[in-house]
């Protein structure tokens, strides 16, 4: 690993982002591929990014792990997905969040070359911003070997799904996971301010009442509070509704 290797790789804003779907939501329950246990990332724990307590690591890339740690939803729950329906290339070489999380800091966009001098553009992640959707996608194509895109204004927990159901269907496969982003007061600390990040959760499974309407989500969550939610079916109530900020990844086994 080198985190000069994506130097020379650019991509466009939004370049991932996909049109709604317009065939009709199949309202039944459906469950999608599980997270094994040792996959399941906790990336509140010593356990997870321990690679930037390095004082090189910490030089390279300007972060160390106390940051890591607390904003490591997104690429967590891109990186469980990702070893449990991407290429075997990639459950090989990436045996720890941290590493996955290395190489993907190294790929950013809007490169400019003044003379000798090369000025780094926009990058996977930022304090401010967190974890770039568009570039997540990037580094689940080119490093986890999936098909991937992203959607945004989805509105529903249900066009989640939707979209779910075209993939299966294009695909041939039920291998195909999402991950969503929600607002993170929600979804982590009762106290904690909703921030510009958000939050970013696995979703692989949905539950339906009899008369049709979305009753239960199965997910799993990174940011461990309380007990780990790894294959957890939660209630979708209205806060979790409202949660929902319309955005999410989506990925599928090639």
């Amino acid at each position: 690993m080198t985190l000069e290797m994506g130097e020379k790789i650019f991509w466009k804003k939004a370049e991932f982002v996909k049109p709604l779907p317009v065939e009709p939501l199949k309202r039944a329950k459906t469950e999608l591929p599980t997270v094994r246990s040792e996959d399941f990332i906790n990336q509140n724990t010593d356990q997870n990014f321990g690679e930037f307590e390095s004082q090189e690591t910490i030089r390279l890339t300007g972060y160390n792990a106390e940051v890591m740690r607390p904003h490591g939803c997104g690429i967590s729950a891109v990186y469980m997905a990702l070893r449990t329906i991407g290429s075997g290339n990639f459950k090989s070489k990436y045996d720890s969040v941290g590493k996955f999380a290395l190489d993907a800091l190294s790929f950013h966009r809007n490169d400019l070359v003044q003379g000798d001098e090369r000025i780094i553009g926009t990058p996977v992640f930022n304090l401010k911003s967190g974890w770039y959707h568009d570039a997540l996608v990037y580094c689940a194509i080119n490093l986890g070997g999936v098909n991937g895109f992203r959607m945004e204004n989805l509105g529903s927990f249900e066009n989640v799904l939707n979209v779910v159901q075209q993939q299966r269907l294009e695909s041939g496969h039920n291998e195909v996971l999402a991950v969503v982003s929600v607002r993170n007061n929600h979804w982590r600390l009762k106290t904690e301010r909703s921030s510009i990040s958000t939050h970013m959760v696995l979703v692989n499974g949905f539950d339906f009442s009899e008369d049709g309407q979305l009753t239960r989500i199965r997910v799993a969550d990174s940011y461990v509070a309380n007990e780990p939610r790894i294959n957890t079916w939660m209630e979708v109530t209205d806060e979790i509704s409202k949660s929902f900020t319309g955005r999410a990844m989506f990925f599928a086994k090639k």
